[in-house]
Formats: C-alpha cells, structure tokens, sequence
C-alpha cells in the first residue's frame, strides 16, 4: 500500500479478518473513477473525494452513477452491511501480499457477494481459488459474475451451480486478468429447489417475488419507474440460465414469465483449482 492508513487497514484484513474502525476510511482520486477503485472502497465504510465529481470526465460521472446505483439498492446494500469476510489475500497470509477477495454474506448464509482485486498491480498472481469458507457446507450455491465494466454497464455471466462443502474446500477460479480491470465481483444465491428461480436482478429492481406455475415461473418485478431491468433465471434441468432485458411500466412494475428449458448462458468451465 501507499500510505500508512492503508497499511494498517490491510494489516488488520489478515489478521482479525476485518478493519479497525479509525481504518475504514477511504479517499477516491481524481481520474481514479473505474470499476476497481470502486470495489476497493467497499471495503471502507468512509469514503471522500479530492475533487467534486461535476469537474470529472463524463464518463467517469456515469461510471459512478451506475457504481452507486447498484450498491444503494436495498436488495444489495443488505448484504454490503453484513460483516466483510476475509477470503484471500495471497499465497501466504502472512506476507499479504494479494491478490485481495473477501465477501458478505447474509445471517441465513443464503446469499452472499464475493469481490477480488489486484490493487495496483502490487501482486504477479492474478489467478487463484478463492475458497469461501463462510458459506454453510450443506447448501447448494448458484454463482453469477457481476462484474462492472468500465463505461458503468456490468458483466451476466453464470459461473455454475456448487455445493457449499466444495466452495468452501476447492474454492471458486477467479481469474483477474480474464477481464479489462484486474477486479471482479459475484453474486452468489443458495439454491432453493429443482425449479426455475431468479438467480439475479440488476439495480433496476428494488423487490420481486416468484411464483411457480406448471414447469415455468412468473416474476413479478417492483422497481425504477420506466426502467430497463435485467433478469437472471436458472434452469435446475438444463444446469444454465436465461438472461432477459425486462421492462418495467410507469410505476415500476412487471410481470414476466419464463420456460424450464430456454437458456442463454451455461456454465463455465474451471470453476474449481
């Protein structure tokens, strides 16, 4: 790290798995407005600028935009203001050398966010298991990468379907380089039954409930007003999901139903060391 701040917050990070409280502060640069630096200060509870953001680049402004839309939305900030858990911060604890992963997971271990980075570049590993250790072992786990892309818009990718003992002991094959900034974040869901589920909704959603009819399921969606929402289902028997651009009315709402066949995304290979 650069600063004595930063020092001993990541100090703190391998030891007792969180930061000191004095440490939980970050401070944002300008031209520093990519998805990276945004990850890393979720790590902050406290975070400032040098500069006001109406004198940044546009697309910096709109990188932020889409950043602090995604984490202030209820569904997701539940889950940001769990406890962070360390889950790697390379080969030997002790040298904390990175590449840096940790998560949040819920009180019912039934839905967590994973998110890794390579912090200027301090580390030469990119690619590691990042094994997840505080999820319940006799759970199943869906996996979607979320990451942001520069330019403000995100990743949908399906990782897989995992059991908790296995991301916990193999851990899931995070590959840093793979993508444009050395970062990436996840959502993970807990499988509930061999049935069509919503494995992920974007920020466009504030609430949604499910309801099984037949071998298909109807969402019903609540969010921004006239938005474009993005809708993650998975497919139990086709081990895949459909990924749908869904569009919310006037108010805010849709309804959206979906097949237990159709998919448009299968599961990636290598997802375990």
């Amino acid at each position: 790290m650069t600063c004595a701040t930063c020092s001993t917050a990541w100090a703190c990070f391998r030891s007792k798995g969180c930061f000191r409280p004095g440490a939980r502060t970050g401070v944002l640069r300008p031209g520093k407005g990519t998805p990276l630096w945004y990850y890393q200060f979720l790590l902050a509870r406290h975070t400032t600028t040098y500069s006001m953001p109406d004198g940044w680049p546009p697309e910096s402004i709109t990188q932020l935009r889409s950043f602090n839309d995604w984490r202030k939305n209820p569904r997701f900030k539940a889950v940001l203001n769990e406890l962070m858990r360390p889950v790697y911060n390379g080969g030997d604890w002790q040298k904390n050398e990175g590449p840096w992963s940790w998560m949040f997971v819920d009180e019912k271990k039934t839905k967590a966010l994973l998110f890794a980075l390579n912090h200027l570049k301090l580390s030469q590993e990119n690619a590691f298991a990042a094994r997840l250790r505080w999820l319940d072992s006799a759970k199943t786990y869906l996996v979607e990468d979320i990451t942001m892309l520069p330019g403000g818009k995100f990743n949908h990718r399906f990782r897989g379907a995992f059991s908790g003992a296995q991301l916990k002991e193999n851990g899931l094959l995070i590959d840093l380089a793979a993508g444009p900034e050395l970062c990436a974040a996840f959502w993970i869901q807990e499988k509930s039954k061999d049935v069509p589920q919503v494995l992920y909704a974007d920020a466009a959603v504030t609430s949604y409930t499910e309801k099984i009819e037949g071998s298909g399921l109807t969402v019903m969606l609540e969010g921004a007003p006239s938005a474009m929402a993005q809708l993650v289902i998975y497919k139990s028997g086709k081990i895949g999901a459909e990924n749908r651009a869904v569009s919310l009315d006037s108010s805010g709402k849709a309804a959206v139903t979906f097949d237990n066949v159709t998919i448009s995304d299968t599961a990636k290979a290598g997802g375990f060391q």
